[in-house]
């Protein structure tokens, strides 16, 4: 299991931190790590979850 984004930006409300929406950049940048992992451990089977995943 795995993310696509490996930094996430949020906003602090209150005690709590609510992620926000990846930019194109950040997306782009964390390609290679997840291509990474893809191929030193192929998965079985693919779920993608999420809106950025997807």
């Amino acid at each position: 299991m795995t993310n696509a984004l490996k930094h996430f930006a949020f906003t602090r409300r209150g005690e709590r931190r609510i992620h926000d929406r990846p930019s194109r950049h950040e997306i782009e940048a964390c390609k290679p790590w997840l291509g990474a992992e893809l191929d030193a451990e192929p998965p079985e089977i693919d779920v993608l979850l999420g809106a950025t995943a997807a």
